[in-house]
């Protein structure tokens, strides 16, 4: 099951396909918040109401320039599932949107306002983008990291756990 998380409400289950493209789509164009940047959860939990989330896919954009990133982390029986698939390294890690061709400028991707924490710009996307890595995910249905994108370890906070090299 898909649940929908954000900060200021109760989670949401997204029961079907339309329920979880309008949740995309407000996601993406709605400014909830009041702030230039939003923060919410497409959580995969297994059964019908379990209290556990085996993975969770977490997209923060700037709806004043139209970026955002993801960060993806999985737990439970969907962690030792790809433990045994993708190797313990996927399933144990946490990971943020890469981009091989990121915004030449800080699109300001403002991950935790209390910190304030930013994602990297070089895990920036389009939003776009975005909606496709999105819509892969709810769609698969498993917690499975989106393929659409590449990907890179990172802490919970969205921060890299190594600067890159962009020179």
């Amino acid at each position: 099951m898909m649940i929908l998380s954000t900060h200021a409400d109760k989670p949401t289950p997204l029961p079907d396909v339309n329920a979880m493209a309008e949740a995309i789509d407000r996601t993406l164009t709605t400014r909830a918040s009041g702030l230039s940047c939003d923060t919410v959860s497409f959580l995969y939990r297994k059964g019908e109401s379990p209290a556990h989330t085996e993975a969770s896919l977490t997209v923060t954009v700037n709806h004043d320039n139209g970026y955002g990133g993801l960060v993806w982390y999985v737990d439970g029986e969907t962690a030792r599932r790809l433990a045994g698939s993708t190797g313990q390294e996927v399933a144990d890690s946490v990971w943020v949107s890469a981009n091989s061709n990121p915004p030449e400028f800080e699109p300001k991707i403002l991950v935790d306002p209390w910190a304030p924490t930013y994602i990297h710009r070089t895990c920036a996307f389009p939003v776009e983008v975005l909606r496709v890595a999105l819509g892969e995910f709810c769609a698969n249905g498993n917690g499975d990291r989106p393929t659409c994108i590449e990907w890179t370890q990172a802490n919970f906070d969205g921060t890299l756990l190594e600067e890159p090299d962009t020179e």
